[in-house]
């Protein structure tokens, strides 16, 4: 089995960091040259399309994270259940989709908050916190024994909050689609 005893954590870490600053400026500078001028609608039409990619990575980076690879450890820990090695997709998960996304969720958030702070509101911003956090609770089986199903107390809370959880992320999601849809919609006369 593959063991992460090789990583190097503090210098994964420093990079992630450099990466998330790197990133973050660039959106805020982005931003800051985009409030200074005159744009016509075809160029607030492409911002909104900007903040919608964002959001796209964002789910991207949860669908591979919380979907794919969670599903590969759940079959890894079938196979071989045993809490004493680290399989391979668990390492994926916590070592570069977990920064993930807190980098894309934080870059989706600063896109809108920089671009458009006018229509960021306490709702909005709400959504993006439950879209980059909520993901969190997509965790590769941590003890074997949560794969089976039972009526302990402690397996249904789990189960409880993970499909809450879900649940809050996808609407999140929903809510800031629909939300900056809506403004492309308005951008291009088409609503009446």
């Amino acid at each position: 089995m593959f063991t992460a005893g090789t990583l190097y954590i503090p210098g994964i870490l420093f990079c992630y960091i450099i990466a998330a600053i790197l990133l973050w400026s660039w959106i805020i500078r982005s931003g800051e040259s985009f409030r200074n001028k005159e744009i016509n609608h075809s160029e607030l039409v492409i911002k909104y399309f900007f903040q919608l990619i964002w959001v796209g990575v964002l789910v991207l980076v949860v669908l591979m994270a919380g979907g794919f690879l969670a599903q590969q450890d759940t079959a890894w820990h079938q196979l071989t259940p045993s809490n004493e090695e680290t399989m391979l997709p668990r390492t994926l998960i916590y070592t570069f989709l977990y920064p993930g996304y807190v980098i894309t969720g934080g870059a989706a958030w600063l896109h809108a908050r920089s671009h458009f702070p006018e229509k960021l509101t306490s709702r909005m911003n709400l959504a993006f916190f439950f879209a980059t956090f909520a993901p969190f609770v997509f965790l590769p089986a941590q003890d074997p024994d949560l794969l089976n199903l039972s009526t302990d107390f402690y397996n249904i809370l789990f189960r409880s909050l993970h499909w809450l959880l879900t649940i809050v992320w996808i609407t999140a999601i929903a809510h800031i689609l629909l939300y900056f849809i809506s403004f492309i919609i308005e951008s291009l006369g088409l609503s009446h």
